[in-house]
């Protein structure tokens, strides 16, 4: 069995070198690197070059010919190009919990015994730190008031994604209906996790905290802060949540054919819970 952990770069080299120590500090060491580096002019592939020398057989770095991709097709790329037993996508600048692998490995493979040969996605809590690194809220889920039990849905997901990236662990069953991505969508995180349920797999949670999700001010997604400042900077910014949702419904109803009115009642209800 393998784990393959996709990671993709792009000049880190300040925060890299603690994102990998972590991982090698995992409890569960049935795991592969490979990475993808999207241009970094810092360093951050000579990094990655001596990290798989130092650690023979640990890492892999792939399509050095091959840049400029971006964040969500970055992390394509690399699934597209690696075959393993499951898959876990990993940002540059966080920090891994020593049991984030295997509590998500235990928990997926529960649901594959469950639900054999089923596309099967996992996904985790997370604790959320500034750029040293010091905790400054236990939990992303309750800071962004996110309720995966209810967002765990193939519609809800589509207009209120619960699924972090980073903390996903997926088996083969889902890497395959997850590709090809069309353009229109958003983000790879959203897309694994909904085309998994679409297509009849298991989407569930671990109600736990598996790593450390640094916010730097350089970070492409960051944490939301769902208390009552969030209704008061929604208020102030009415055109950009306007073409916001906007962009949400085409999305939605290219994949669903979704009614604007169901739409607005999931997103209506959603926002309620978040902020009651």
């Amino acid at each position: 069995m393998e784990i393959a952990i996709l990671l993709a770069t792009y000049n880190g080299t300040q925060r890299l070198p603690r994102l990998l120590d972590s991982i090698l500090k995992q409890t569960n060491q049935d795991w592969v690197i490979y990475a993808h580096d999207d241009g970094s002019s810092d360093g951050t592939v000579e990094l990655l070059d001596q990290f798989a020398t130092d650690h023979p057989g640990k890492l892999k770095v792939l399509g050095r010919d091959v840049a400029h991709l971006g964040a969500k097709d970055n992390f394509m790329w690399l699934l597209d190009h690696v075959k393993s037993d499951y898959y876990m996508f990993c940002d540059e600048d966080d920090l891994w919990l020593p049991e984030k692998i295997q509590c998500t490995l235990d928990k997926l493979q529960q649901l594959e015994q469950q639900n054999p040969h089923k596309a099967v996605c996992v996904h985790t809590d997370l604790a959320v730190c500034d750029g040293d690194y010091k905790e400054t809220h236990p939990s992303l889920w309750k800071l962004s008031k996110v309720i995966p039990q209810w967002q765990e849905h193939p519609d809800r997901l589509l207009i209120a994604n619960c699924v972090t990236g980073c903390t996903m662990m997926f088996n083969n069953q889902s890497r395959v209906l997850a590709l090809p991505m069309p353009d229109f969508v958003p983000m790879h995180d959203m897309w694994v996790a909904y085309q998994t349920m679409a297509q009849g797999g298991v989407l569930s949670h671990v109600d736990k905290q598996t790593m450390l999700y640094c916010q730097h001010g350089d970070n492409e997604v960051g944490a939301v802060n769902a208390g009552g400042s969030y209704v008061v900077s929604k208020l102030m910014s009415l055109k950009r949540v306007w073409r916001a949702n906007v962009e949400q419904y085409r999305i939605a109803n290219k994949l669903r054919n979704m009614s604007v009115l169901k739409f607005v009642c999931i997103k209506f209800m959603f926002e309620f819970k978040r902020v009651f």
